[in-house]
Order: C-alpha cells, then structure tokens, then sequence
C-alpha cells in the first residue's frame, strides 16, 4: 500500500531531524538529491530500505540512508506502507 500524505510527512520530518549534511559534501560544494525507498510497517519499524535513485555522490546517498536509520521508529501507520522519499542536500 503506498503510503499516506500523514506517514510520509512523519518520516520527512524525522529525517529533517537527523539529517547531517558530510563535512566532505560541504567543503567540496557537493548538492545532490537522494531518492529512498522503503517499507514502513504497521509498528513503525522500516525494512528494506535502498536507494532508489542516487545522488550521484555516494556520500549523500550514504548520508540519507543514515538519517532514515537514526529516524526510525517512525510514527506507526498501522498497517504496511511503501514510501518513497526525497532526500535533498542542498547548500545555503
């Protein structure tokens, strides 16, 4: 079941919380956008987690899955839900 506009706006806000943008990333001027996939299950848990569409910058990439992970658990949808989601790294 794809997820709802309510699960997938808990899971942006928890990788907006632990999101960290790699010192190398910002030194070097690197942007990117990551495109995740995963499972969010009933309890909030995820499971098969991947990139989707890479950045281009395996670093960004490396750096999103990490914020997913330090994120979860998200809040629990109840039942099953595939998300897909943007990652975006972008320097002001």
């Amino acid at each position: 079941m794809p997820a709802r506009p309510a699960d997938l706006a808990a899971v942006r806000a928890g990788i907006a919380r632990t999101l960290e943008y790699p010192r190398a990333a910002r030194r070097n001027q690197i942007e990117g956008r990551t495109l995740l996939r995963f499972i969010l299950l009933a309890g909030g848990e995820i499971r098969d987690l991947i990139v989707f569409h890479g950045s281009g910058y395996s670093l960004l990439d490396e750096a999103a899955l990490a914020a997913v992970r330090r994120a979860a658990p998200f809040h629990p949808p109840g039942v099953n839900v595939l998300v897909t989601v943007p990652v975006v790294f972008q320097l002001r």
